[in-house]
C-alpha cells in the first residue's frame, strides 16, 4: 500500500445502516478495527487478547467481529483496492512524465534551458502582470511555474513557455499544452505583452470559447501593459475610493495607448471642471465612479454664456420736465410705446398680461 496514504472515505450511509444496533463503546471499537485494517489490510480475528488490545475494551466483540468475516471487512477492501489502483495509476503517470529516478529528471531541464531559460525579473514580472494568480482558476494559493508545452515533451525553459498555476491545476494537467494565460487575458480585457508569446509578431494558441470548446487564437503583438499604466491613471486621481471597480471599468475600456491617452485628456478636463467650479472635495466623483464615465469627459468644453440683450428704456425725467408734463397723457404715451414694442417684449418672455392689467387701471391702450 501506499505510504502516502493517510487517510479513507467514510461512506456515512453504510456506516449508520451498519452501526444501527451497536453500543457507543461496539461503534469505537468497530471504528479501531477499520482503521487497524486499513494499515494492516486484516485484522487478527483469532488472537482475542490482541483484538481487545486494538479496540481498547474488553467487552464482548461478537457482534462487532461478525463485519470481519476472516479479518477482513468488505467495505475497507473494497477502499484499499481503489486506492492502490489510484496509485499505481499516478506512479506510472509520473515515470511516463519523468523517467526513473531524478537523473533523467534533471537532464530533461538541462535540455530545456538549452532550448531557453527566463531570469527571476521575467518571472516576477510575469507574476506581477497576472496579479500573483493561477491563469487558469484564479485562485491565490500555492502559485508555482508551469511549463505550457512539458519538459518531457520537448518544452523549453524561456517565459515564452512559462505560466502561473496553482499547485492543483499543475498537478492535475497531465500532458496538456494549453496557454492558459491568453483565456486570462479575455476574462479580464487585458492584451498579454508580446514579449512572452512564442512568435516576435503573433502566436496561435488553443483557448476557450464561449461554448466552452478548444480553438485557434491569434494573438497579435502588444506592448501595453494594463496594470502599469492603470497605476499611473490612478496615482492622477484626486479621489482614489473604489480601486477594484476602477480597474475592472479601466480593463473594459482602455485597449491601447490611444485609449489611454484619451483617458488622461478626459481627467485633465474633469480636473479643469472642478477647480473652475470651487467642487468642494466631498463631492469629487469617486475614482470607481468616474473611471465607469470618463468618456464624457474627453470633449468636455466650459460653456459659454452670453449676456441678455439690454433692454433700451426712455431717458429719466427731470423735475421741470415733470411739472410741464401732464401726468395722465405721459402715461398714455408710454403704453403706447409698450403696444408698438410688444412683439420685441414678448421675444423676451415679458408677459402680455402687463398691457391686460393696466386697463384695470382704467388707462385705454
Amino acid at each position: 500500500m501506499s505510504k502516502d496514504s493517510f487517510f479513507f472515505p467514510l461512506y456515512v450511509a453504510d456506516f449508520i445502516e451498519g452501526t444501527t444496533h451497536m453500543t457507543t463503546e461496539e461503534i469505537g471499537a468497530y471504528m479501531l478495527l477499520l482503521c487497524y485494517q486499513f494499515k494492516k489490510r486484516s485484522i487478527p480475528i483469532a488472537d482475542k487478547e490482541l483484538i481487545a488490545r486494538i479496540a481498547k475494551t474488553n467487552i464482548d466483540l461478537k457482534y462487532v467481529l461478525q463485519k470481519f468475516p476472516a479479518g477482513i471487512n468488505q467495505k475497507m477492501s473494497e477502499v484499499l483496492a481503489d486506492i492502490s489502483e489510484k496509485s499505481n495509476m499516478a506512479r506510472q503517470s509520473s515515470l511516463g512524465k519523468w523517467g526513473h529516478g531524478k537523473s533523467v529528471r534533471s537532464q530533461r531541464l538541462t535540455d530545456a534551458r538549452k532550448l531557453g531559460r527566463h531570469t527571476k525579473q521575467e518571472w516576477d514580472e510575469m507574476l506581477l502582470f497576472f496579479d500573483n494568480t493561477c491563469v487558469k482558476c484564479g485562485s491565490k494559493e500555492y502559485i508555482c511555474k508551469d511549463h505550457i508545452t512539458p519538459i518531457y515533451q520537448g518544452g523549453c525553459d524561456s517565459i515564452v513557455n512559462l505560466q502561473p498555476l496553482c499547485k492543483k491545476c499543475n498537478s492535475a494537467k497531465g500532458s496538456e499544452n494549453i496557454d492558459h494565460r491568453i483565456n486570462y487575458c479575455l476574462r479580464n480585457a487585458c492584451e498579454m505583452p508580446a514579449k512572452w508569446v512564442l512568435s516576435k509578431d503573433k502566436a496561435k494558441v488553443k483557448v476557450k470559447d464561449k461554448d466552452n470548446i478548444y480553438k485557434e487564437h491569434t494573438t497579435e503583438k502588444s506592448l501595453f501593459n494594463i496594470p502599469e499604466h492603470f497605476k499611473k491613471a490612478w496615482e492622477h486621481y484626486p479621489k482614489r475610493i473604489g480601486r477594484k471597480e476602477a480597474e475592472r471599468h479601466f480593463r473594459t475600456s482602455v485597449k491601447n495607448k490611444d485609449d489611454f491617452d484619451s483617458l488622461m485628456k478626459a481627467m485633465d478636463n474633469y480636473d479643469k471642471y472642478r477647480k473652475t467650479h470651487n467642487i468642494d472635495p466631498q463631492y469629487i466623483k469617486h475614482g470607481s465612479t468616474w473611471f465607469n464615465n470618463w468618456t464624457d469627459w474627453i470633449d468636455y468644453k466650459e460653456p459659454t454664456y452670453k449676456s441678455p440683450a439690454l433692454i433700451q428704456t426712455r431717458k429719466p425725467i427731470d423735475a421741470d420736465e415733470v411739472k410741464s408734463v401732464n401726468p395722465k397723457e405721459h402715461l398714455k404715451n408710454a403704453f403706447d410705446a409698450f403696444k408698438d414694442a410688444k412683439d420685441d417684449f414678448l421675444d423676451m418672455g415679458v408677459p402680455i398680461k402687463m398691457a391686460e392689467n393696466a386697463k384695470t387701471g382704467g388707462i385705454k391702450l
